[in-house]
């Protein structure tokens, strides 16, 4: 529909109010005139108004918490679960036991991990669905919507629980497991390896492992590639004892330098006194 120009509406009140002669008094015609254009300006304005934009609503997933708790526990932690011990160890990279222990201790240390109501009064996560979304993410590398099919955990809370998991082990487990030997740990460390392989004054074994490193940014690619290796990679390297405790760990590159200053700690700590173990 066009907009009304004005010569059609000095017509139309020219048709309307003057030319058909009916009798009517100049103060009738006035009034109708006014009235009449009042209601032309509101068509008008209606007309050339632009239409308002929806309004986009924030969308929202109806997820089954319930039933994906019970189908984890029914998968992994029932009596006689699907999965047996050996397939939740290749999940989860630690038993089942250890698994439950870590869950006890981060609801017990931290609200977080609590299942608590949300906002509409429906439960929300338990801390079994927390932790195992963390460690699918941490296992496996996967992105953080992967949980949402089987655990029905959208991207947010999951991000969430792998920040929250990680603190808490720092802050719960750190004062014991994330630290440097004691004088008294390598003494038994070298008594068991000497035992066990015939080779004194060691405290494990050193394994190294490429990770593949994608986003590396192109000048720093020549210092982190390899001949042997198809692309830029990271070196993982871990020092373990016979006991699988981590006494040393090393992410980045490894060069001539390093390799000299942590032989020279590991000499300074068997003639001396116990030093950080880089």
């Amino acid at each position: 529909m066009d907009s009304p120009s004005s010569s059609s509406m000095i017509n139309f009140y020219y048709n309307e109010f003057f030319a058909d002669g009916d009798g009517s008094t100049d103060e009738e015609l006035e009034q109708e005139a006014v009235t009449s254009a009042c209601q032309l300006a509101v068509r008008y304005v209606n007309h050339s108004r632009r239409p308002e934009a929806p309004k986009n609503k924030r969308g929202y997933v109806e997820r089954d918490r319930r039933a994906a708790h019970e189908r984890l526990m029914k998968d992994y932690f029932d009596e006689a679960p699907t999965f047996s011990n050996e397939v939740f160890r290749r999940r989860f990279p630690m038993s089942k036991r250890l698994f439950l222990r870590i869950v006890s201790d981060l609801e017990a240390n931290y609200d977080y991990f609590k299942q608590k109501p949300d906002a509409r009064g429906y439960l929300g996560f338990t801390g079994i669905q927390k932790c195992t979304s963390a460690l699918r993410i941490l296992a496996y590398g996967n992105t953080t919507d992967i949980n949402d099919e089987y655990l029905k955990m959208a991207e947010k809370t999951t991000r969430d629980s792998l920040e929250h998991f990680c603190r808490g082990i720092i802050d719960v487990y750190g004062a014991r497991y994330l630290r440097t030997p004691t004088w008294e740990d390598l003494q038994k460390i070298y008594e068991v390896h000497n035992a066990e392989h015939g080779l004194p004054g060691m405290i494990g074994s050193i394994d190294c492992m490429h990770w593949r490193w994608d986003n590396c940014p192109t000048a720093w690619r020549g210092q982190h590639t390899r001949g042997d290796q198809k692309g830029p990679t990271i070196i993982l390297q871990a020092v373990a004892s016979q006991d699988l405790w981590v006494w040393s760990a090393y992410f980045g590159v490894r060069s001539g330098f390093l390799a000299k200053l942590q032989k020279r700690r590991f000499t300074q700590m068997e003639t001396t006194t116990p030093m950080d173990i880089i």
